[in-house]
């Protein structure tokens, strides 16, 4: 028994000093990027697209500064999802790196309808939209919810961390204008790919997004769901929206795997519903019914 202790102990106080050196290493490069750049915005080349990064800012920034990619198996499955003359909604396009991405796959018979609720965050999505010359994303100043009413998102030291929901690091506040994502695609091309990561704001989106659930009959849906931040009965409600408009779940991934799921095994899962996984990607597809007698 002491051995196995010992040899528990020494693995995990390696994987400590391993994760802490990698996160000193990181820090001393990002201060050196602030340092030699002198300006606070750098331009970085992240997934084929240039793009204008916040280098004050803690979030989605600085690790794109530092790495030139997140998400990698996010990004992965939809390489495999989008198609040319595809349309998406990107919903919390943040500073674009997600709208880059997805205007390159969809092509120039595809359109990128890009929703950001944020001041300094719009104006930096606009700037990067025009460093690559993207004719096919459209940006609206808008957040999404579950009803037509102006509303106030709770701000972070991290780009991607502001949130309609109050969480204890946000300090500040901004108005914003609120739309139902049906009232937001009356008289646009209905979407077949929709991207939502909204700090645990899921679930409301989604209870404004019903008609285009229902009448969308080519749609995926990719949702970070963060049932750590949600509360369970809200999760299995997300979930059974889902289920119920013949909805299955195509893949998911975390920050490990990608792997294959349903809803029904999400919907048994303890550890997805309480919270205990943390944050998953979840691409739910459209399945269209059979007809019956063919």
């Amino acid at each position: 028994m002491r051995k196995y202790s010992f040899k528990s102990f020494y693995r995990s106080f390696i994987a400590i000093l391993k994760r802490n050196f990698r996160n000193l290493v990181e820090e001393i490069h990002y201060h050196y990027l602030k340092f030699i750049s002198n300006e606070k915005y750098i331009i970085k080349e992240v997934l084929s697209s240039k793009m204008y990064l916040n280098l004050s800012d803690q979030g989605i920034s600085r690790e794109l500064a530092l790495k030139g990619i997140r998400e990698n198996n996010g990004v992965e499955i939809m390489r495999k999802i989008l198609k040319p003359g595809h349309v998406v909604v990107d919903i919390g396009a943040n500073i674009g790196f997600y709208a880059l991405f997805e205007s390159k796959l969809v092509g120039s018979d595809g359109k990128v309808y890009a929703i950001e609720p944020v001041t300094e965050n719009i104006n930096l999505l606009r700037r990067n939209v025009d460093l690559n010359h993207c004719k096919n994303i459209e940006i609206f100043h808008y957040a999404i919810g579950s009803t037509d009413t102006t509303s106030q998102i709770y701000l972070s030291d991290k780009s991607n961390w502001h949130s309609m929901i109050q969480r204890n690091q946000q300090c500040d506040t901004q108005n914003v204008n609120v739309l139902k994502l049906d009232t937001f695609l009356k008289n646009k091309l209905k979407p077949t790919f929709i991207r939502m990561d909204l700090e645990g704001y899921e679930l409301e989106v989604v209870k404004g997004m019903l008609t285009t659930l229902k009448e969308c009959q080519q749609l995926v849906v990719f949702i970070e769901v963060h049932p750590h931040i949600m509360n369970r009965k809200d999760v299995i409600t997300l979930l059974k929206i889902f289920r119920e408009n013949d909805f299955e779940i195509h893949s998911a991934a975390n920050r490990e795997k990608i792997y294959i799921t349903t809803i029904d095994r999400l919907l048994r899962d303890d550890g997805f519903l309480n919270g205990k996984k943390g944050g998953q990607l979840v691409f739910f597809e459209k399945r269209i019914r059979a007809i019956d007698g063919e």
